[in-house]
């Protein structure tokens, strides 16, 4: 399990929250999701993403980005309007009345 925090650090525990990893810190981070093999992130106010970029985390907590979906709104409007989830290898993205999905991380959006 992982929790995000408000200011961006993430925190995974695999012992039923007995204890807690050191944190992991992405900054702009709105939203958390769990895959198979890591965490995937979802972090407005990037430099190199227009919209709400996407982050996997591996299972040792390096973080690695892997897509952006291209958003008008401006970054400060976004926070509590995004939900994140993978659903059989398929990250399903949801912002304000937006849904979009993505079989790649986020490279490609449908």
């Amino acid at each position: 399990a992982a929790v995000l925090c408000a200011d961006g650090r993430i925190f995974v525990t695999t012992d039923a929250a007995s204890t807690w990893s050191a944190p992991t810190t992405i900054v702009g981070a709105i939203a958390l999701a769990s895959m198979a093999d890591g965490y995937v992130a979802a972090a407005v106010g990037s430099d190199t993403c227009g919209g709400v970029q996407i982050l996997a985390l591996s299972g040792e907590r390096a973080v690695d980005p892997t897509g952006c979906l291209a958003i008008e709104a401006p970054a400060q409007s976004l926070p509590g309007t995004v939900a994140l989830a993978d659903g059989a290898g398929t990250l399903w993205l949801w912002v304000g009345e937006a849904l979009a999905q993505s079989s790649d991380l986020g490279a490609t959006w449908l």
